[in-house]
């Protein structure tokens, strides 16, 4: 989640597509649970939920960007 906008499910799963929708969704509700993520649900038809950082996973972009980078060096 590199925007500060919310992002549909959608958008997240196509963002990343080596990852399954059910390990995506998991993912997202540990997020959620441990206070990173902000999951809002929208009473339409079809019901739209979207996806946000926190203030506290916002905190957190700095240490996983360099995370990111390491990783890509070391590892990939």
């Amino acid at each position: 989640m590199g925007t500060e906008k919310p992002l549909r499910f959608k958008i997240l799963r196509q963002s990343m597509p080596r990852i399954s929708q059910k390990v995506l969704t998991q993912q997202l509700r540990e997020l959620e649970r441990d206070g990173l993520v902000k999951r809002e649900m929208f009473s339409e038809m079809p019901v739209r939920v979207e996806y946000s950082l926190t203030a506290f996973g916002r905190k957190l972009r700095p240490v996983l960007q360099e995370l990111d980078s390491w990783a890509r060096k070391y590892l990939l």
